[in-house]
C-alpha cells in the first residue's frame, strides 16, 4: 500500500514512527491510466489490467508484470472511483 504525499509536505517529510513503514521517493514516469468504479475485487483489477493493455495495442510498451490500483474514495464508500496504471516500458 501505498499514498501520495502531497506537494506541500514533500520538502519536510514528516518521518514514520513504524519501523515497517517506509518512504520512497520515485522518478517520473509515463503511466497509462484507465480509470473505473466499484469495489476492487481481484476479477474486476485483472478485467481493467486486461481492457487497457488492448488498448495499448503493443505490449512493448508497457511493463508486463507491474501495475498500480489507484484508489481515490475510502472502500467503504458506494461506488468507489479508481484507476489501474501501467508503466510505460523505457
Amino acid at each position: 500500500m501505498a499514498y501520495y504525499l502531497p506537494t506541500q509536505f514533500q520538502d519536510q517529510t514528516p518521518q514514520p514512527f513504524d519501523a515497517e513503514v517506509a518512504i520512497e521517493e520515485w522518478p517520473a514516469h509515463i503511466i497509462y491510466a484507465r480509470p473505473f468504479n466499484g469495489n476492487t475485487t481481484e476479477e474486476l483489477i485483472l478485467q481493467e489490467i486486461n481492457q487497457l493493455a488492448v488498448h495499448l495495442d503493443s505490449p512493448e510498451w508497457f511493463l508486463q508484470d507491474t501495475f498500480i490500483v489507484a484508489g481515490y474514495n475510502s472502500p467503504a464508500a458506494p461506488n468507489p472511483h479508481n484507476e489501474i496504471w501501467i508503466i510505460h516500458s523505457p
